[in-house]
């Protein structure tokens, strides 16, 4: 079927070696830009969402005998992150000191846990700060902004509060092992040289700090913000709207999740590429269950006329 879209879960991110060029740009400039969204809460950028994760659990006092619950679907960058710090748990978490909630591909999750929870948005697109801190117990949203705007680099964390905010900044500051500059650059190289790959893996999240190229490169992006939040809104309100989906539309996913059930099964061999097992989490302490959905591209990389001719071959 050729009139069937290719489109991917995420934005794909292009960098530009005209980046290296300086431009005064600070990290402090793209945390302002972000404070404004997020207000009232506090906005720190790091390298990459995982880097920030890794000094978000620091923060919150997580050492190696420390409990940290995570999702049985959770990224190998959210369990690598963790095992550096404490000890993951998956399953039933008896006992566990700290909770890492994911927010799958964007689509909010809300469970009841009374012990304190790092909500991890990496695919969350934010309208404002309304959408922040589902969870009563949470401090931290964890957002990647490769996944979000397009760029090569960077991390946030919003933190609540300005308890929170100093914690995790002084964490920052104190934790740089690694050159920023050498790990983006591992980075950059990652899709062409395959020992940077590797170098990169092993080293990102031992690397909180950014440098200048870096933020070059998200700043870049900034301009183009509100374009990419209204191609994300019409596109929410395309494919919500042929579903009737209610949605605040304040956290935009990069992806809806759709019953493979309300899908032509003509079409099921033509996208096989946005099919995968979905673990759908209800409750912490119950056995999660896994179903097939169709994941539905609805990021600002995705033409809306592109929604809705995918919708009208592919749905029932």
């Amino acid at each position: 079927m050729n009139n069937i879209p290719v489109m991917h879960f995420w934005p794909a991110g292009k960098f530009s070696v005209k980046h290296f060029i300086p431009t005064g740009i600070l990290c402090e400039n793209i945390e302002s830009f972000f404070n404004r969204i997020f207000a009232p809460h506090r906005v720190l950028l790091f390298s990459s969402a995982r880097s920030a994760l890794k000094s978000v659990l620091q923060a919150q006092g997580i050492s190696r005998p420390r409990l940290v619950w995570v999702m049985d679907y959770s990224s190998h960058c959210v369990l690598n992150a963790v095992s550096v710090v404490g000890t993951p748990l998956v399953g039933t978490p008896v006992g566990a000191d700290l909770y890492i909630v994911y927010h799958q591909y964007g689509n909010q999750k809300v469970l009841t846990i009374d012990r304190p929870v790092i909500e991890d948005s990496a695919d969350s697109f934010f309208v404002d700060g309304s959408g922040c801190f589902s969870h009563p117990t949470s401090r931290y949203e964890i957002i990647s902004l490769p996944k979000v705007i397009s760029s090569c680099f960077g991390g946030l964390s919003v933190c609540k509060d300005e308890t929170s905010f100093k914690a995790l900044k002084k964490v920052r500051e104190e934790s740089q092992f690694i050159p920023s500059g050498l790990v983006g650059m591992f980075r950059v190289l990652k899709q062409t040289v395959s020992p940077a790959l590797y170098l990169w893996e092993g080293s990102a999240i031992y690397s909180p700090k950014i440098a200048s190229f870096m933020v070059n490169d998200i700043y870049s992006r900034l301009g183009e913000w509100e374009e990419m939040r209204d191609r994300r809104l019409t596109n929410a309100k395309v494919v919500y709207e042929r579903l009737g989906i209610i949605s605040s539309q304040i956290r935009l996913p990069s992806a809806v999740m759709l019953p493979i059930e309300i899908i032509n099964e003509d079409v099921i061999p033509f996208v096989g590429h946005l099919i995968r097992n979905v673990y759908v989490h209800e409750k912490v302490d119950v056995q999660n269950t896994v179903n097939r959905r169709l994941l539905l591209p609805i990021h600002h990389e995705v033409e809306a006329s592109e929604l809705k001719k995918f919708l009208d071959v592919s749905l029932k």
